[in-house]
This record gives structure tokens, sequence and C-alpha cells, in this order.
């Protein structure tokens, strides 16, 4: 017998059920072409996680960003676009 949990909004549509998927969201980074265009972090909470995710949002309407790599040990950042490109935002990470 198949089990899991269903959310009904208020007119009783499921929400989410058994076949969602739930991120775990674990921080945020400031970045920014001018003032960090590369870097990395240090998470101690990614080192038991599978299905380890992270995006870029920009703050400035660009449509370019970092290239991110999240690993079982941190995030890390860099620019891959050349110089005229400006970027900032936020690098969102964490696991599904």
């Amino acid at each position: 017998m198949p089990s899991g949990f269903e959310f009904y909004d208020a007119a009783g549509n499921v929400v989410t059920g058994p076949d969602d998927f739930v991120f775990k969201y674990l921080g945020a980074i400031s970045v920014s072409s001018s003032s960090n265009p590369s870097g990395s972090i240090s998470d101690g909470n990614l080192a038991n996680a599978t299905d380890l995710d992270g995006w870029f949002m920009s703050t400035n309407g660009g449509g370019v960003g970092p290239e991110i790599v999240v690993t079982s040990s941190g995030v890390s950042w860099s620019n891959p676009w050349p110089a005229g490109n400006p970027w900032t935002g936020f690098i969102y990470y964490g696991f599904w």
C-alpha cells in the first residue's frame, strides 16, 4: 500500500504530494563582478547531502552571472564573462 502526505488548499486542490520534491535551502551569497567576481565558501551542511544545487539571481537586471559549482564541501563561483558584462546578485544554494 503506497503511503505519503498530500496537502490541499482551501478549495480542495492538491498543493503538494508524494511525487513533489522539496528543496532544503542552506544559504545565500552576495556576489558581484566588480567586488568578488570569483570566490568560495565552505558549508559543512553540504557534506552528506545529495542532489546539490545552486543558482544565481540577478539584482541589477543583467542576463549574465557567475559560473557556480556546489560540492559536498561548499560553493565556488567564477566570472566567465569578458569586461563590459557586469553582474550583481545572489547565489542561493542547498539540496533537493
